[in-house]
């Protein structure tokens, strides 16, 4: 069985994805100097995206393992985001053995 996770598949790409929320003045975007330190490659999951008043999505991502953020987003965009397909349930085990 697999699950589709929606990501965001770079620090560029989600620094553009920035500037447009800003451009189009949505009202989440980020703070650019703390997305700027990220190291590449990086790809960034969606945890949560909703319609947030009907004019674009709302989208929860994550940055590491402890840190989420939010970003607000047109349709288009996100429904161009990459999506990959993973294992699922996930093995604990094995990820915990894999980062040890």
């Amino acid at each position: 069985m697999t699950r589709r996770v929606t990501y965001i598949p770079s620090v560029a790409e989600l620094l553009r994805l920035n500037r447009e929320a800003i451009r189009l003045n949505l009202n989440r975007t980020l703070i650019v100097e703390k997305i700027e330190n990220i190291p590449d490659p990086r790809r960034f999951p969606v945890m949560l995206a909703i319609d947030h008043n009907g004019n674009e999505m709302r989208v929860m991502f994550a940055i590491n393992e402890k840190d989420m953020a939010f970003i607000d987003m047109s349709y288009e965009e996100f429904e161009r985001l990459p999506v990959i397909e993973i294992p699922w349930p996930v093995d604990e085990a094995k990820v915990s053995n894999d980062r040890s």
